[in-house]
């Protein structure tokens, strides 16, 4: 491929746009990721994600998932962010943000998600994953329920943004 050609390729960036959608649909991650319903921040985050990444696992949020076939404490998945590959182990916080990376199609996505479980980047990545899990309600897209204990949420476990696409406990109803 000519400098020219690879020029025009990169100037077009409706085209990657597409073919990313397509990866979305065509090459999903056999996995689920549990994640906090009525977090505006957590929505805010999955949103990113899946306009960023050439593919995502199914997301639920724990109130409405069956935790138990997960293999999941309702104290494990209110506490952090899991990661359940089919017939593997639930993994929690960086380790699941990894776990979505390392299942990336591309090279790069795999290598990023496999740094995030190496010391000394692990134990930077799990102080960075608890330090925003704790300060998550002063971030992008947050609502009132990342500041509110579990279960004492003022919209009786309804989420706060429009709807998205994620299953949410006001979608299970």
């Amino acid at each position: 491929m000519s400098g020219r050609d690879m020029r025009a390729r990169r100037s077009r960036p409706a085209t990657r746009t597409r073919q990313r959608d397509v990866l979305v649909h065509d090459a999903p991650i056999d996995a689920v990721l549990i994640y906090d319903g009525d977090c505006g921040f957590c929505r805010w985050s999955l949103i990113q994600g899946r306009r960023l990444l050439p593919a995502m696992p199914a997301v639920e949020a724990f109130q409405v998932a069956d935790l138990a076939g997960y293999g999941l404490t309702m104290a494990q998945a209110s506490a952090a962010v899991q990661f359940v590959p089919r017939g593997g182990t639930p993994v929690a916080g960086h380790l699941a943000v990894a776990g979505v990376l390392m299942s990336q199609p591309g090279f790069g996505w795999r290598l990023s998600g496999a740094l995030l479980t190496v010391p000394p980047i692990s134990w930077i990545a799990a102080l960075t994953y608890r330090w925003v899990a704790g300060h998550r309600r002063l971030l992008p897209g947050a609502s009132d329920a990342c500041a509110v204990p579990v279960g004492a949420g003022a919209t009786g476990g309804r989420p706060r943004g429009p709807s998205d696409g994620f299953i949410t406990p006001a979608s299970k109803e």
